[in-house]
């Protein structure tokens, strides 16, 4: 059937109750088998080793100990890459891991690879393995401070999931080096808008949040739509990864410019909340 052309992540195309409705293509079904040889001819014919299928929360919760906070959203997403750490099936890790990739995978909530790593005991030395791909312990499994739309913040760091002395004092001062980084990093870039906007090299827009409150960035023409975001989360704590910045009726390009849209002063942004599950 490959050689015939079946895609390999294919999906049924059958709704109800079927693959369908859970969102689990050809794959993700074969890592839920832990089927290696099955697992290894998708890849060769084109399956995405980052695929992610979609199941209930409840199921997350109960199957997974994937415990997603928010169970008004009903169905979460869980990548190939955490199956194998669920199963502890290392011969599955290595097939589907890529250091370019698997470090920062996440489910809806944003648990990421490092957060089910200390989540299943993982040793120190898997830890340091996705620190050093690029795993971010700054980030917490709820990815943006939930009080800013009214809610309790319930979010967990990597090393509030571990119970190894050693691994918590490993990722709390990566965490910490991680936030002073960005406190400098917040410092000079305020004082470089304030510095364009003195010398009217830059213009202020508005971004309306979900609470309804306005806040004011500092911009110019040749600032990209990544670098807004980044600013909104400096100043909400809604994490770049949960933003959608609608402008006219549409959603902005992460790597467009402001003068590629031809903003000016005073234009009103409105800010989404991204919603990843089935």
């Amino acid at each position: 059937m490959l050689e015939a052309g079946v895609p390999a992540n294919q999906y049924n195309q059958y709704f109800g109750c079927t693959s369908r409705s859970t969102m689990r293509g050809a794959f993700m079904f074969a890592c839920q088998s832990q089927h290696i040889a099955v697992i290894r001819l998708l890849i060769v014919y084109g399956a995405n080793k980052n695929s992610c299928g979609s199941c209930s929360t409840k199921y997350a919760d109960r199957t997974l100990n994937i415990r997603e906070y928010d169970h008004n959203y009903g169905w979460t997403n869980v990548h190939a890459i955490h199956l194998a750490m669920f199963f502890n099936n290392h011969e599955m890790f290595n097939e589907l891991y890529s250091a370019e990739d698997s470090p920062n995978l996440f489910t809806d909530q944003y648990y990421s690879t490092l957060h089910l790593a200390c989540l299943f005991e993982y040793p120190i030395e898997m830890i340091k393995k996705l620190l050093n791909d690029g795993a971010n312990a700054g980030i917490r499994t709820d990815c943006c401070n939930q009080h800013v739309f009214g809610m309790p913040t319930t979010g967990y760091y990597a090393d509030e999931l571990t119970s190894n002395q050693e691994i918590q004092q490993l990722l709390l001062c990566e965490r910490y080096r991680i936030m002073i980084s960005k406190y400098y990093e917040r410092r000079k870039r305020a004082d470089e808008d304030s510095e364009k906007l003195r010398d009217d090299k830059s213009f202020q827009i508005f971004v309306k949040l979900l609470t309804g409150k306005s806040i004011k960035i500092t911009t110019d023409d040749g600032e990209s739509i990544q670098i807004i975001k980044e600013k909104i989360e400096e100043k909400t704590d809604i994490s770049v990864l949960r933003q959608r910045v609608i402008w006219g009726g549409k959603e902005l390009s992460d790597h467009r410019t402001i003068g590629h849209y031809s903003m000016s002063k005073g234009v009103t942004l409105h800010l989404t909340e991204r919603l990843i599950g089935g």
